[in-house]
């Protein structure tokens, strides 16, 4: 047993500079005595500080500063290896910092120990879909929801499962409740005014993506989106504005798929309203 949690532990350790190699030993040796089955302390003031670390770890994950709440979370797992909750939201750190695999890992470990936890089944969904697993992404979802009906995360995949199985007004309703429950999540706003675009909705579609230039000014598939809308709209100066704020975005994030997909409806936008660079204010 001894090797595989160690294993564990060092594929998911955080790069933070701070833990000293003799601190990790100290932690690891304490790792494999929790794990001979013995109960750790469990008073209500020790509880309270794991639950208080919790939350710290998802404030700074709000915050983008994935090594930090990394860090966070990751101190309890090494003090409890059966804290579900703490694996859960570590999973969830490591899937919003890209870590698809750690997340996949860590989530499993967390319902192994506790099934009933809604998080990791949203890792897991999300994992999924990433893999094209749309079936699989959308059953987990909706477990997600029936263990937690506040969940906006899941209430974002059935709706992204939905737009690509083109499901587009069963997506909007979705991506409007997910909304509801999380008014100002950009990733939301975008998925809806994806959906409104598809359903050709484009004034829906202009008020969703320019509330996410509200929150967040440099976000690239706002732009991209903002382009094809206005487009559609024949306000080709603005398309063109957007789409080229879109390419710059994804270069700086070195995001080729995208970068290339703005490119040709920049080619598109220029050809099709005969712009030349000078005209574009």
């Amino acid at each position: 047993m001894a090797p595989k949690i160690d294993n564990f532990f060092k594929q998911h350790r955080p790069p933070i500079r701070w833990i000293s190699w003799g601190m990790a030993a100290l932690l690891s040796l304490v790792l494999l005595i929790s794990c001979g089955g013995g109960e750790s302390e469990d008073s209500s003031e020790a509880g309270e500080k794991l639950r208080s670390k919790i939350a710290d770890g998802l404030e700074l994950l709000h915050e983008k500063k994935y090594e930090e709440a990394t860090s966070k979370v990751f101190e309890l797992v090494l003090k409890n290896p059966k804290d579900a909750e703490a694996l859960g939201v570590l999973s969830y750190i490591y899937l919003k910092s890209g870590r698809l695999d750690n997340a996949h890992e860590a989530a499993k470990r967390a319902l192994a120990i506790d099934p009933n936890l809604f998080r990791p089944h949203v890792v897991i969904a999300r994992v999924h879909f990433q893999k094209s697993g749309f079936n699989e992404a959308l059953d987990l979802a909706r477990k997600a929801l029936i263990l937690n009906p506040q969940s906006f995360e899941a209430y974002k995949l059935i709706g992204e499962v939905y737009l690509r199985k083109g499901l587009i007004k069963d997506a909007i309703l979705v991506l409007k409740e997910g909304l509801r429950l999380d008014p100002e999540n950009p990733e939301i706003l975008n998925l809806l005014g994806s959906g409104y675009i598809k359903d050709k909705q484009y004034d829906h579609a202009l008020s969703s993506l320019t509330a996410v230039q509200k929150i967040d000014a440099n976000n690239p598939g706002a732009h991209f989106n903002l382009a094809v809308v206005y487009a559609n709209l024949k306000d080709g100066n603005s398309a063109m504005r957007h789409i080229a704020k879109a390419e710059y975005l994804y270069a700086e994030q070195d995001d080729k798929l995208w970068l290339g997909k703005a490119r040709d409806i920049r080619r598109v936008i220029a050809r099709d309203f005969k712009l030349r660079p000078e005209d574009i204010n």
